[in-house]
């Protein structure tokens, strides 16, 4: 079902339904968490990544870009720098109003962060993530198609249908392409 026309209309949505402290999992250099902060009726958001290269290596310079980007924001903004699996596990059932997933785009990531993350969004909440498509060149789908031949042609877009139908929820699209997905927690 077509929603909202693009991405960045996410914080006016948001806030429109009182859902005022979420996270970003998934940042890199802080471009979609600005958009987010720079809405005046989101209160806090907390911006999950491990800002780590493939080896496990601080990607300082891009820490430091997200950082000088997002200080603006001051309180209203945190950087959690760890795993998805780490930052979710930080709270509590219940406790956030949005998460918006934009981290690894392997199926079995993409279902381990839906996994995590939703239920930390309270009912009435919203769940959501970039990048709903198996179509255009990607370098992940390359080298999970490569790495682990059956689990390459079950990509994001499957892990979020997956999800949406395990637990009979509405599926939302944005119109931008790619398109965010987004559900509204029962």
């Amino acid at each position: 079902m077509t929603g909202i026309s693009h991405r960045n209309l996410f914080p006016g949505l948001w806030a429109a339904r009182g859902l005022v402290v979420g996270a970003e999992v998934g940042v890199y250099r802080g471009g979609f968490s600005e958009v987010i902060l720079a809405h005046p009726g989101i209160n806090r958001l907390y911006s999950v990544d491990a800002w780590a290269d493939s080896d496990g290596n601080p990607m300082t310079d891009v820490i430091e870009e997200c950082r000088g980007r997002l200080a603006r924001f001051g309180e209203r903004s945190e950087m959690v720098q760890c795993s998805s699996v780490e930052g979710a596990a930080r709270f509590a059932d219940g406790a956030l109003d949005f998460v918006y997933i934009d981290a690894a785009h392997d199926y079995d990531s993409i279902m381990q962060d839906i996994g995590c993350w939703a239920p930390k969004v309270r009912p009435g909440g919203c769940v959501a993530g970039h990048d709903y498509s198996n179509k255009g060149k990607s370098l992940v789908r390359e080298m999970v198609t490569e790495a682990h031949p059956s689990r390459g042609r079950k990509r994001g877009k499957q892990a979020v249908d997956d999800w949406v139908e395990s637990y009979e929820h509405e599926l939302w699209l944005t119109g931008d392409r790619p398109h965010s997905w987004y559900v509204w927690m029962k």
